[in-house]
C-alpha cells in the first residue's frame, strides 16, 4: 500500500512499535532530510519497520547566514550564530510539521525528534573540540510540540574521542542480518560522497554480550578497492575466533547510498574486483532497505540514534571514535507536557537487554 497511515496502521498494535522523526542536516548545509520512522523492540532487538520521509532544500537566506558564521569560526559572533540558529529552528520545524502529515491518526503517538547536523567545532583554551548544535533545539520543541534529542557527539567527545564516526551501530541495527536463530550473513553499507565510507555489519543473533566488531572503511575512491580488501579480510578473521562452531557467515548483500553517478562507478569497481556478493544500489526493489532510500538515510540514522537515547542503550563506539568507554548519547528538550510525559513512560519501561546464559555467568 502506498498510503503510509494505512501501513503504520497495519501493524501498530501496542507499545512495542514506536513512532520517531529523525531530522538531519547535510555538511554542506545545503539539504534537510526528514523522515517518519516506525521500529519495532528494543536495544538490541530493535527492528526498522517503515519508513516515509523528504528532503527540503535549505532557502539560500539560511545558507548565507550559516557562511556567514562558519567564516569567522575561529570568533563567531554571538548575535549572527542566535540568528541562525532561530532561522534554521524555524526551517526544521516546518519540515517537520511536513512529515507528520505522514502519521495520519498516530500523530500524537510520534515520541520525539531526533536531529543531527554538521555542528560548529570549536577549540577551548586546552585544544579541546568543542560541539555546537546549529539549531535551537527548545525552539523546535516549542514550535511542533515534540521532545527534541540532539547534540549526539558531545558526551563522545567528553569522553575523550572525536564525536564521529556516529553512524556504525544504527546503520547495523537497520541493516545488518540478525535473524534470531541463525544469522547467516555480513553485510556492507556503504556511503558515497567526498570521501567513500563503507560500514561492515557482522552476523549477529542479538545476544552477543557485546557488541559485534562493527568496522568502518574510509578511503578515496582510487584506494577503496584495496582498503575494503583488506577490512573483509580482518573480519573473517575477528568472526572465525568468535565462533568456536557452526558455519563461518559469507559476506552478502552490499547496500550504497549516495548520488547516481558514486553508486554507479563504486558498483563496478566492486564487480570487477569480486569483493562482495549481492550489490543493491536501487532501494525500493530489495526488502532489506527497509524503506530507506539516498534521500532518507541520514536522517533514518538521526532517528535510530534517538531511539537508542530512549533505549538507553550507548551510541558510540570506542574503537572507531577514540572515546575511553561507551556512553549514551544526546540531550532531550521537553515538548508539550503531553508528549514529554509519553516520552518518560517509554523510558521508564526500560529493562536490561538479553543476553547469552554462558555471558550472564
Amino acid at each position: 500500500m502506498d498510503d503510509p497511515a494505512a501501513r503504520i496502521d497495519r501493524v501498530l498494535q501496542d507499545r512495542s512499535h514506536r513512532l520517531v522523526i529523525g531530522l538531519a542536516v547535510n555538511p554542506t548545509v545545503s539539504a534537510l532530510q526528514c523522515v517518519l520512522m516506525m521500529t519495532d523492540g528494543h536495544g538490541k532487538f530493535l527492528r526498522l519497520r517503515h519508513v516515509a520521509g523528504q528532503t527540503f532544500p535549505i532557502p539560500e537566506t539560511i545558507r548565507n547566514s550559516w557562511q556567514s558564521v562558519s567564516a569567522s569560526r575561529d570568533n563567531p559572533t554571538l548575535k549572527s550564530t542566535r540568528q541562525f540558529m532561530s532561522e534554521m529552528a524555524d526551517f526544521q520545524s516546518q519540515a517537520i510539521e511536513s512529515v507528520k502529515r505522514h502519521a495520519g491518526k498516530y500523530v500524537d503517538r510520534i515520541l520525539a525528534v531526533a536531529q543531527t547536523d554538521p555542528g560548529l567545532w570549536v577549540e577551548d583554551f586546552d585544544g579541546r573540540k568543542i560541539y555546537c548544535a546549529l539549531s535551537d533545539s527548545q525552539r523546535v520543541a516549542d514550535l511542533t510540540g515534540l521532545t527534541v534529542i540532539d547534540n549526539f557527539p558531545v558526551n563522545d567527545v567528553l569522553s575523550g574521542g572525536s564525536g564521529a564516526p556516529l553512524e556504525p551501530l544504527p546503520l547495523w541495527l537497520a541493516f545488518a542480518d540478525r535473524h534470531e536463530r541463525v544469522a547467516s550473513e555480513h553485510r556492507i553499507v556503504i556511503l558515497a560522497a567526498e570521501q567513500i565510507r563503507a560500514f561492515l555489519l557482522p552476523a549477529s543473533d542479538g545476544l552477543d554480550a557485546e557488541l559485534p566488531p562493527i568496522g568502518l572503511v574510509q578511503a578515496p575512491k582510487i584506494d577503496f578497492a584495496d582498503a575494503l580488501a583488506k577490512a573483509l579480510d580482518l573480519l573473517q578473521r575477528k568472526t572465525t575466533q568468535r565462533l568456536r562452531s557452526g558455519p563461518l557467515p559469507t559476506v552478502g548483500k552490499t547496500l550504497i547510498f549516495g548520488d547516481e553517478e558514486q553508486k554507479s562507478a563504486i558498483k563496478t569497481m566492486l564487480t570487477q574486483r569480486s569483493l562482495v556478493g549481492e550489490i543493491t544500489s536501487v532501494h525500493h526493489q530489495v526488502a532489506e532497505s527497509r524503506g530507506v532510500d539516498d534521500d532518507s538515510i541520514r536522517a533514518t540514522i538521526a532517528g535510530l540514534l534517538g531511539i537508542l537515547h530512549i533505549d538507553q542503550m550507548q551510541g558510540n563506539l570506542p574503537w572507531l571514535t577514540g572515546a575511553t568507554d561507551q556512553r549514551v548519547l544526546g540531550r532531550l528538550t521537553p515538548g508539550t507536557p503531553s508528549n514529554w510525559r509519553q516520552l518518560v513512560r517509554e523510558m521508564s519501561d526500560f529493562s536490561p537487554p538479553a543476553m547469552k546464559l554462558k555471558d550472564a555467568i
